[in-house]
């Protein structure tokens, strides 16, 4: 007999759980299945352009055409995920958009220590790792992407995931948030607090006009002070560098191969940081010398 599945999201529940933060929260969709969250959002916002402020929310107990990064397929087993796609419409220049990938990274890592005790660290621009079993081990990632599918105002997209529950399809070098925490986790009452703490964090960066929080995302920036490789794509291919942290636009500040220990680091923005190198990295989590919050 094959194991029980998990509870499935709670569609009565979520609402009332997302209202209770005294904001104002638009359609919220619960689904037994979908192709994409993210899919499903755009389409909700062709049929019913924002007229107002409230955000939507679109999860699902399961995606048959989840995506990832670069177009890499997001595979997860009937509600052993997280998978939950919010919108906005944000008024803000196009040059910050690419930072919100590391504001919403930073939100879900806060939201995901508050409810579960379980510390997340951010792996340059998008994935959510934690340390477990001796290493590093993916637990999620953020796609954030730009639509102005029937809206006036530019709509801001935030699709995640996380792995909550056990799962046999999960790839290697993964694990679930319920292992890490020790317990059974209720992914309605998650959903909520990462979409409200999101939402909370999002605010904060169109306050400071679309700068990032330097100090709190460093210290949450796995591989802090480690040699990483990064990977600026076909053209320019891979380098290696010390992390040395962010600038206040979410670019990486690296230390490249070779150059001398009191090098201040250059900004680069690669597409992602591929691994770290060497021994194993566990400098992260601590300010830099002269940061202050």
């Amino acid at each position: 007999m094959p194991p029980a599945l998990p509870p499935a999201l709670d569609a009565a529940s979520l609402p009332t759980l997302l209202a209770a933060d005294g904001r104002p929260w638009g359609r919220c969709d619960v689904l037994d299945t979908c192709d994409s969250t993210m899919a499903r959002m755009r389409a909700h916002l062709t049929e019913s352009p924002f007229v107002d402020t409230a955000w939507r929310v679109v999860a699902s107990d399961f995606q048959s055409a989840g995506r990832g990064r670069t177009g890499k397929r997001w595979v997860a087993a009937p509600r052993s995920a997280l998978l939950v796609t919010l919108a906005a419409p944000l008024p803000l220049p196009p040059t910050v958009w690419p930072r919100l990938s590391l504001v919403a990274g930073l939100a879900v890592a806060r939201a995901v220590q508050a409810e579960t005790g379980v510390q997340l660290w951010l792996k340059w621009p998008n994935d959510l790792l934690v340390r477990h079993a001796g290493g590093w081990r993916k637990v999620g990632g953020i796609l954030c992407e730009r639509s102005s599918a029937g809206c006036c105002e530019a709509a801001w997209l935030c699709g995640i995931g996380l792995n909550v529950h056990s799962d046999p399809e999960a790839p290697p070098g993964s694990t679930p948030l319920d292992e890490a925490a020790g317990r059974t986790l209720d992914r309605t009452r998650l959903c909520a607090v990462v979409a409200q703490t999101v939402r909370d964090d999002v605010e904060a960066f169109r306050a400071r006009r679309g700068m990032v929080d330097v100090w709190a995302t460093e210290q949450r920036l796995a591989f802090l002070g480690a040699p990483v490789e990064l990977d600026f794509g076909p053209v320019q291919g891979r380098r290696a560098g010390t992390l040395l942290g962010l600038d206040e636009t979410g670019a990486l500040r690296v230390r490249p191969e070779g150059a001398a220990a009191d090098h201040p680091g250059e900004p680069a923005v690669p597409l992602c940081i591929v691994a770290a190198r060497g021994a194993e990295p566990w400098q992260a989590a601590r300010p830099l010398a002269g940061e202050v919050p």
